[in-house]
């Protein structure tokens, strides 16, 4: 079970990744089940700080429970975002506790962590929907960034943007006039914090949001398992405390190896992101991982069902549009209950060579950074932009467990180069991030009910019609459906051909006013349809298509269709 945790920062040149094969604790097998042995100087009777979760039904009875079987856990803090809590247990103890059936996993509560655009955004068309009707710049959107603090007198925030600072090692919150600093060696969280919203030289993606900075650093520059989760607690009790209309967006790039799957592997950090989207109602946007030169695992938190979880691409300006090799892939469930087609990353963003603030010395200095965190950074200032344009978006339409602006994102992503596997999937997720794409999935729609088709045929002349790049997703907005509608005068042939692209399955069905007469669908990805049908008399025939998955299933995230509808004798 791997604890080492790695905040993933690439500086040029210089290269390093964290082992995966540094344990905190070491481990063997016990018949079916992970035990875990304390550090080896430990004694079986000496007191370790661990963090337990589990499937509890009710913590504070299920504590009572554990310790009349294995005696006094010494629980210190039960947390709102994982269900568990922390203990001061034995070794002895520890051996026993993984064999409990609801114990999910103990972790170290002091596992460490460690560090790990201009182009970027004009090439990503983010430029876009800046110039687009709503003039977006973030404005009136919060996001709290899990990291390392922030040197919050460099040039590039201004005075009133970021609105709180805390640091969840001491218990420290500072408000404005704000007191702040980096403790990461590198300097990583005024990076990421610069590329959400700087606003100094170099601009970053929403520059007219404001910041929350979570330190979760230590003054020593070591971060910990306690610390994240510390982190999402505050982020839990106080989201409604802070800036705006309290905090939209959680930026986390950061990242563990994720435990193996065993009886006893669930994944706490994931789960603390997924009960911030799910209980809190906020957008968590997470980092894939970084140090892979074939594929391996996405690491967590970014194996967060419900999280966006984003990969690296470089941009035209470093090479064109590609995979950076680096970037990790799926899959990357991590229970037991993770649904079937659950595919990471969600989402790609340029994310090698990004210019943005270095923490420290005069306050005004720039460097490059590379990895799946400037990514994670991006697309947070994306998503800021996003949710300034339609509040809405941080909504779930479909009640499927993930926010509309996550499943916008997937349908309106971009193929990467050297994607060869059509669609959704494990390794580019659902494509690139583009501005421009997102802006025509918002403002492009024919119809989305029977009352408001368009008439795209009213009798003579004879013809067709096509209309190209239709967008068609889960929320769109929220029939998953486009309308035409057809006025036919005597005997003619009605044809319909609808061309997919790779990510969108359809089914395509022709109505005599409300009686289906021809319908079609699609049997993969990528498939297209066609029907054609004899119309009798002058008649009204209507065309609907609608969003599908495998066997009728409303589940693929959406993406363009090409129609053509034709009619003649």
């Amino acid at each position: 079970m791997t604890l080492l945790i790695g905040l993933l920062l690439v500086v040029p040149v210089i290269m390093t990744e964290v082992s995966e094969e540094s344990n905190y604790f070491d481990h063997h097998k016990l018949g079916n089940y992970l035990v875990l042995d304390v550090l080896p100087e430990a004694e079986q009777d000496d007191l370790v700080d661990v963090i337990i979760s589990g499937e509890f039904e009710g913590i504070e009875n299920s504590i009572l429970q554990l310790e009349s079987l294995y005696g006094n856990l010494n629980i210190g803090k039960k947390y709102r975002t994982l269900n568990g809590f922390k203990a001061f247990v034995t070794r002895n103890q520890i051996e026993s506790l993984v064999l409990e059936k609801d114990v999910k996993s103990i972790i170290s509560s002091n596992a460490p962590l460690e560090t790990q655009i201009d182009d970027a955004i004009s090439e990503s068309n983010i430029d876009d929907l800046y110039s687009s009707p709503y003039s977006l710049d973030g404005s009136g959107i919060t996001v709290a960034i899990i990291d390392s603090g922030c040197d919050v007198d460099h040039e590039s925030f201004d005075d009133d943007q970021i609105v709180a600072f805390v640091d969840v090692t001491t218990g420290e919150v500072f408000t404005p006039p704000i007191t702040g600093y980096d403790n990461g060696p590198t300097g990583h969280g005024t990076s990421m914090a610069s590329i959400v919203a700087g606003t100094g030289a170099h601009e970053g993606v929403a520059p007219g949001a404001e910041l929350v900075i979570i330190c979760m650093w230590n003054s020593t520059g070591v971060g910990s398992a306690e610390s994240f989760l510390n982190a999402c607690d505050w982020i839990a009790v106080h989201k409604d405390d802070y800036g705006t209309d309290g905090i939209d967006i959680v930026s986390i790039s950061l990242s563990d190896v994720r435990n193996p799957r065993s009886a006893h592997s669930a994944d706490p950090y994931a789960s603390a992101v997924d009960s911030l989207v799910e209980d809190e109602g906020l957008i968590c946007i997470t980092t894939a991982g970084s140090f892979s030169t074939s594929p391996r695992p996405i690491r967590t938190p970014g194996t967060a069902q419900y999280s966006i979880t984003v990969g690296n691409v470089q941009d035209p300006q470093e090479g064109g549009w590609a995979k950076y090799y680096e970037s990790r892939e799926g899959p990357s469930d991590y229970s037991d209950t993770t649904p079937e087609g659950y595919y990471k990353p969600d989402i790609m963003a340029p994310g090698h060579n990004i210019l943005c603030a270095e923490a420290g010395g005069d306050h005004n200095n720039y460097d490059e950074v590379g990895g799946t965190s400037p990514s994670t950074a991006f697309v947070a200032g994306v998503v800021a932009l996003l949710l300034q344009a339609d509040p809405t978006l941080a909504d779930d339409s479909d009640y499927d467990g993930n926010p509309d602006v996550k499943q916008l994102l997937w349908a309106s992503a971009v193929d990467v180069p050297g994607d060869i596997e059509h669609g959704f999937d494990n390794s580019y997720g659902c494509g690139r991030v583009d501005g421009l794409e997102i802006m025509d999935f918002l403002d492009t729609d024919i119809s989305t009910t029977r009352q408001t088709a368009p008439t795209v045929f009213s009798g003579y002349p004879l013809g067709s019609y096509a209309r190209y790049d239709e967008p068609l997703w889960r929320i769109d907005p929220v029939s998953k459906e486009d309308w035409y509608k057809v006025v036919v005068y005597g005997g003619h042939i009605i044809t319909v051909e609808v061309m997919c692209d790779p990510d969108l399955m359809v089914e395509v069905r022709l109505y005599d006013n409300y009686l289906k007469v021809r319908e079609d669908e699609s049997i993969g990805r990528g498939d297209d349809c066609a029907v054609a049908y004899s119309a009798g008399s002058t008649k009204t025939y209507y065309i609907r298509i609608k969003l599908v998955g495998i066997n009728g299933v409303q589940g693929w995230p959406g993406d363009w269709y090409d129609i053509h509808i034709g009619l003649d004798s």
